[in-house]
């Protein structure tokens, strides 16, 4: 009998501690449509406060809810074909946070795999490939639009701190040479530069059919996903580590008081 007490009272302690924390949270909701009223289906909208942000997708009616400790945060709704939009929400008052997003396609907000699609796949596209994939995305070089072949030549050895054109430590880069540096400049001006379809800073963009955007799964779409900024001056996360028991991906660095930054950082916010 006094062990079936306990197990009643640990119940009841259990059902006041959830509440508790229930009560702490509040729900960010609303809809996300076009301009025509239509619903957008897999927008990303992201909850921010702080360090944190929340984020969740639109479901195929349009709707969102994000959970979220109560308090201010920046709400901003982002889709594919579409320019994004931001409002700001206090959880105290009620009401749902609504977004009408215009159509708009902006090649510097297109994914590394959606730029992909836009190019040919041939010995030039492969070679920024093999050589620039290890640290870049291909929208990475949307940074650089524009650049000719001799820019780019300029920028590369200053980028990769000697490894191009000369090679300082062949354990570091055994396969870099002059006539690969050159290939690889050459590749990059002509599908960046200032005279490449789709990317130039003054071509017309493309269509939504020419880039050939990847539907998200039913999985992706019900997933919520937990981001927390380094509150490092100018960071710089070059690889990611990831945590599948306690689903975190954490961002490493080169730098060691970046890690240690980032090691307090986790502890401090329990992530």
């Amino acid at each position: 009998m006094k062990k079936v007490r306990v197990i009643l009272w640990a119940f009841v302690a259990l059902m006041c501690i959830n509440g508790g924390l229930a009560a702490s949270d509040a729900v960010i909701r609303g809809v996300v449509t076009d301009n025509t009223g239509k619903p957008i289906h897999g927008a990303l909208v992201k909850a921010a406060a702080g360090y944190k942000i929340v984020t969740r997708y639109s479901q195929k009616d349009g709707r969102y809810e994000i959970t979220v400790p109560t308090g201010k945060y920046s709400v901003t709704a982002d889709a594919f074909g579409y320019s994004p939009k931001r409002e700001e929400k206090d959880t105290a008052q009620t009401g749902d946070t609504n977004f009408k997003l215009s159509p708009s396609i902006d090649v510097t907000r297109l994914s590394g795999a959606d730029i992909k699609n836009l190019l040919p796949d041939n010995a030039e596209t492969r070679l920024i490939q093999s050589e620039c994939y290890n640290c870049h995305s291909m929208q990475h070089f949307t940074v650089r639009r524009g650049s000719t072949a001799k820019e780019w030549q300029d920028f590369l050895p200053t980028m990769t701190r000697g490894r191009y054109p000369v090679v300082i430590d062949p354990k570091q880069n055994p396969n870099a040479t002059q006539e690969k540096f050159i290939a690889l400049t050459e590749a990059l001006g002509k599908y960046f530069g200032p005279d490449s379809p789709y990317l130039s800073p003054d071509s017309d963009p493309p269509t939504l059919e020419q880039i050939k955007h990847a539907n998200l799964s039913v999985a992706a779409l019900s997933a919520t996903i937990r981001e927390y900024e380094i509150p490092t001056p100018m960071p710089m996360a070059h690889s990611m580590s990831v945590d599948p028991v306690r689903r975190i991906a954490a961002a490493r660095r080169w730098r060691l008081q970046d890690r240690l930054c980032l090691s307090r950082y986790r502890k401090a916010y329990g992530v």
